[in-house]
């Protein structure tokens, strides 16, 4: 998602000048190295030193700019978290904050970059939106309509290798929860990448007979209320008394 995620930020940029892209050190690694071949005079290497990174966006917003940062979940969230609530959110600026390898996705590079707690830190800022796309096809429709939320956004990416499809039959919206598969026993929601794994665990269940709806949850900020409680609605399951037991998304 990272490559799709630059390409279409580039096709913006051609229309937008005042779109730019900086990094603290991470171009290669997050895969944005293609814009600064194309603008190499809109993209800025801030070096190790992410609360500087968030705070120049930040300026720059002010200025009139629309900056896209992108770094790891884990320095996005946690190491310029104050700059981040205070600079950008507070001041509601239009930052986009492109927060790869969340999750476990980062595999190998253990516990010090795998980030569980960026959801919450996020959740719990003013004014901040949060995106959580599956995949190539949500990423290209998010990023388009993200040019008319004026404040700042969250993109919350796994890392280069994790990527996986949303039905682009869909309606692919921001603040709008997406039914992947239908169902009428019990409904799993997903987030993000995780997706997949829903799908996989769909699978697992229908051959135990139970029928599975998965719902996709690529807007975790503002949250898809009303999606969650028709599906609390449309699926049950039974216990072995026969009685409903509701589940709980």
């Amino acid at each position: 998602m990272q490559n799709t995620i630059v390409e279409e930020i580039i096709k913006l940029a051609e229309q937008y000048p005042e779109i730019s892209m900086l990094t603290a050190d991470l171009g290669t690694n997050i895969g944005i190295r293609a814009f600064e071949q194309r603008f190499p005079q809109r993209y800025f290497n801030m070096g190790i030193a992410e609360q500087n990174l968030m705070s120049v966006a930040a300026g720059m917003a002010l200025s009139g700019g629309i900056p896209f940062v992108a770094t790891f979940a884990c320095y996005a969230s946690m190491r310029a978290c104050e700059q981040v609530r205070t600079s950008i959110a507070y001041q509601n600026v239009k930052v986009r904050i492109i927060a790869s390898h969340s999750g476990l996705s980062v595999g190998e590079n253990g516990a010090s970059h795998q980030c569980l707690e960026d959801i919450s830190i996020m959740r719990a800022i003013p004014n901040m939106v949060i995106l959580s796309p599956a995949g190539i096809d949500e990423v290209k429709e998010m990023i388009t309509q993200t040019m008319y939320i004026n404040g700042p956004i969250y993109i919350r990416l796994p890392r280069v290798h994790e990527s996986f499809s949303v039905n682009s039959k869909k309606e692919i919206a921001i603040g709008k929860a997406i039914i992947v598969k239908e169902g009428r026993d019990i409904t799993l929601v997903s987030t993000g990448y995780m997706l997949s794994r829903a799908l996989n665990a769909a699978k697992i269940l229908e051959n135990e007979g139970v029928s599975v709806q998965v719902m996709h949850i690529g807007t975790i900020k503002p949250f898809d209320k009303t999606a969650i409680k028709m599906g609390k609605t449309k699926t049950k399951t039974k216990t072995k008394n026969n009685t409903r037991t509701e589940i709980t998304p």
